[in-house]
């Protein structure tokens, strides 16, 4: 099973680590990107 680590910045920020999340997993950025949006992009790219 692979497995992503991603440094957090000191203030958390739910769109950017999903940002970079999508970013480390060569997942396309969404065309208008909402917080929603990401986190659902995200787990669809990484239960394939």
């Amino acid at each position: 099973m692979p497995v992503i680590v991603v440094r957090m910045v000191s203030g958390p920020d739910e769109a950017r680590f999903y940002k970079r999340l999508l970013a480390a997993i060569g997942a396309p950025e969404p065309t208008r990107p909402t917080l929603g949006l990401r986190e659902s992009t995200a787990r669809a790219c990484s239960a394939r």
